[in-house]
């Protein structure tokens, strides 16, 4: 439930919101009935980190693939993998 100040009536939930510009506007007089819509990105940080871990490991697997290729090359697959879980598990619990 939403109060106009401009029309002074409760708009009810099951009527559907208008936006002009941003902004939900009242569907009988067309005033504002607020601030601005804002969007909260629900990503935890936790996978966040995940991801960024999994950057780092990749660069030094490409470090130590200089020195030996085995260990690069596995510390390069376990960071794919690890990037791929981040970001699936990153959609799965958006929210």
């Amino acid at each position: 439930m939403v109060y106009c100040a401009n029309c002074e009536k409760i708009i009810g939930n099951l009527e559907s919101p208008r936006y002009h510009n941003g902004l939900q506007v009242c569907q009988q007089c067309s005033g504002n009935l607020g601030g601005p819509v804002v969007t909260i990105e629900k990503t935890s940080k936790k996978w966040k980190s995940l991801k960024l871990w999994s950057a780092t490991c990749f660069v030094m697997g490409l470090i130590l693939g200089g020195f030996s290729e085995t260990v690069g090359a596995l510390v390069v697959l376990f960071s794919i993998l690890t990037f791929v879980y981040a970001c699936i598990a990153s959609w799965w619990y958006h929210g």
